[in-house]
């Protein structure tokens, strides 16, 4: 019963979260949230019926930095275009199904590799200043993929190894090519928020 309970519970608390994110953002999605709840990786298969799949991921760093500017998610969901190249589609389709299989694979290289974007990161980067070189310095310091967070302006990388190196290359790249300071940290995978009551 307090499992039941406890999934009741989270189910609940996307809907409400979903909720509050459309009325600071202008629209409803529950790919930010369902992360943010149920921890790992997951997928929102199903916007209608709200499936959550969870994966767990491999052991691998993330490598946040977050350069000293705002990026307004409604600004950044409303550059994106209302109509995109089927192959885009179709090229994303298959990044997003190699990334489930290297997650289930435990694979972090190849979660790296698949890191990529056609859909809206050609568009959110220019939000970023100096993305491309920010990019670059992480690679070249051993980051095995890297992206913008959602809609910026954190960018991260993925890495197994050297990413105190990274982060400083991030930090300095920001610095050297677009004058930003920016906040820099490294995580892994969280768990997802904890239920303690509705009550």
């Amino acid at each position: 019963m307090a499992a039941l309970l406890c999934v009741r519970d989270r189910e609940l608390m996307l809907e409400a979260a979903g909720m509050g994110e459309e009325v600071v953002a202008g629209s409803r999605h529950f790919d930010n949230v369902a992360a943010a709840l149920y921890g790992g990786f997951t997928v929102v298969s199903d916007q209608r019926t709200r499936t959550v799949l969870q994966l767990r991921p491999p052991p691998f760093k993330v490598v946040v930095a977050l350069p000293e500017i705002q990026v307004e998610t409604r600004k950044a969901r409303d550059i994106l275009p209302d109509e995109l190249p089927l192959n885009d589609a179709v090229c994303n389709l298959g990044w997003a199904s190699g990334m489930v299989h290297a997650i289930m694979r435990r694979n972090v290289k190849s979660i790296g590799t698949y890191m990529d974007d056609r859909l809206a990161l050609p568009y959110r980067r220019s939000l970023v200043p100096a993305f491309d070189e920010v990019r670059d310095s992480a690679l070249e310091a051993g980051a095995l993929g890297f992206s913008i967070g959602g809609s910026g302006p954190a960018v991260f990388a993925v890495a197994t190894a050297n990413a105190q190196r990274i982060r400083r290359a991030m930090v300095d790249a920001f610095r050297s090519n677009a004058g930003l300071k920016a906040e820099s940290f490294i995580t892994v995978p969280g768990k997802g928020a904890k239920v303690e009551s509705l009550g």
